[in-house]
């Protein structure tokens, strides 16, 4: 943990051109909201404390955090980003170290950038650091402000910019670090800008600058980062870079996706090397996949699944909560759902393991070697015994478990397994199972 560095998120904001009720940082990036991937940077970072400003919508945010090691202050009124940053006066002003400003509604801002700028800020012993970015379009965005020697002087918001302040293209990434009291003595002597009502942190920076004190900026080697989301195009945007990051990092540890535009890969999924992943595959989070497996096309991987070395699932398979062992199959149709599915076990087309009760959800176990027929439904609880055959079509109703190497069939699943009335020297029934010729076709 760094004991000298807290992180203010803002996130108070409404978000009007997102053209919708939820609060801007709640919108969904990739399947999670956007302030939970400025949150994964800033817990990267091991700060001592984390606090997140909400004001619209902040019962909404509250939940979406819950469980998350943050702080909450709220903006009643958003009178801009140094009012949000003035709520934290109370919890952080005059702490030692270093104070780290992030916003709720730039997500694709990695946490080795962060890394880097604050240790930039403390090598130089600068009074504030920030990240620029040079971008071919500014549009709306500030602009860093720089005299003949290429030194900082400040930041001009868009809107009372002249047409030479227009023209450039360094922009500010809106993503700061200041020393505590360099901030919160800074806040202290902004004023709300006379057209909006506001006060704006940036204006903390360009006094610093003005009174010849040390601020240092840090130009992103990928502009991307610095993407704010105000629109739903620009959210669209920030999918196609996000999609787009995450197969170049699974390409560089040797996972091969056949086509990632019509695949989904969460953040945070483990994948091993040679593993091949086919179109229309939908892998969440908390998924893991070893090695030289094969996923998909059209296969749906949620949270909890474990597939080992060497196991293939195949068409149209939904594995949800289950962990699917080396070198077993599951190639059509399936649906596994809180199941543990031992070495070398084949999964016919259709195969159903019915977890859920109508009440409350059970488990499947089925051991190494076992083979289940196409067809074949098992109502959870229930074991299938190793090198055990379910034929086509059975149906295992709950707690009749399959014994090891024994056949089943029909509906309700009755053993193949023929049983003698003679005793052997220890009094115990003999039992003689049938051909595996018998057990091959079952499993038919």
């Amino acid at each position: 943990m760094s004991t000298d560095l807290d992180i203010v998120i803002l996130a108070a904001g409404r978000g009007t051109r997102m053209q919708s009720d939820i609060p801007k940082v709640l919108h969904s990036l990739h399947g999670r909201p956007l302030i939970h991937h400025v949150l994964d940077a800033a817990e990267a970072m091991r700060p001592r404390e984390i606090v997140v400003i909400v004001g619209h919508g902040r019962d909404a945010v509250k939940a979406a955090l819950k469980g998350r090691p943050v702080r909450f202050v709220t903006q009643t009124r958003q009178l801009g980003t140094g009012h949000a940053v003035a709520r934290t006066r109370r919890l952080l002003a005059g702490r030692s170290g270093a104070v780290m400003v992030l916003s709720g509604d730039v997500p694709l801002i990695r946490p080795e950038t962060l890394k880097s700028l604050l240790a930039q800020h403390r090598r130089r012993r600068a009074e504030a650091s920030l990240l620029t970015a040079v971008v071919d379009e500014p549009g709306s965005l500030g602009r860093v402000l720089r005299d003949g020697r290429g030194r900082f002087t400040g930041i001009v918001e868009a809107r009372e910019a002249d047409s030479a302040q227009k023209a450039i293209l360094e922009i500010n990434a809106g993503l700061y670090v200041f020393r505590n009291a360099a901030l919160f003595d800074g806040l202290k002597r902004i004023r709300r800008h006379a057209e909006s009502g506001e006060s704006y942190l940036p204006d903390v920076i360009k006094n610093l600058a003005a009174e010849g004190r040390k601020v240092h900026t840090l130009l992103l080697d990928d502009p991307d980062e610095a993407m704010g989301i105000n629109t739903p195009a620009e959210l669209l945007n920030a999918q196609a870079i996000l999609k787009r990051r995450i197969a170049q990092e699974l390409a560089a540890k040797g996972v091969e996706l056949v086509d990632a535009a019509s695949t989904f890969v969460a953040q945070g999924v483990t994948i091993g090397p040679g593993t091949v992943i086919w179109p229309f595959s939908v892998i969440l989070g908390g998924v893991s996949i070893g090695a030289r497996c094969s996923i998909g096309p059209f296969a749906h991987l949620r949270a909890g699944t474990v597939i080992e070395d060497g196991a293939r699932v195949g068409n149209f398979v939904e594995v949800k909560n289950s962990t699917l062992g080396s070198g077993s199959l599951a190639l059509h149709l399936a649906y596994l759902g809180d199941v543990t599915v031992g070495r070398g076990v084949n999964i016919g087309a259709g195969v159903i393991t019915a977890n859920f009760d109508g009440r409350k959800k059970h488990r499947t176990d089925i051991r190494d070697g076992a083979f289940v027929g196409s067809g074949a439904i098992l109502v959870a609880p229930v074991t299938v015994g190793a090198k055990a055959v379910v034929g086509a079509g059975a149906v295992v109703p709950s707690k009749h478990h399959v014994s090891d190497g024994d056949v089943v069939v029909g509906v309700p699943a009755r053993s193949l397994c023929e049983s003698e009335s003679d005793e052997d020297p220890r009094g115990k029934k003999r039992v003689k199972t049938r051909s595996s010729k018998t057990k091959r076709e079952a499993g038919q």
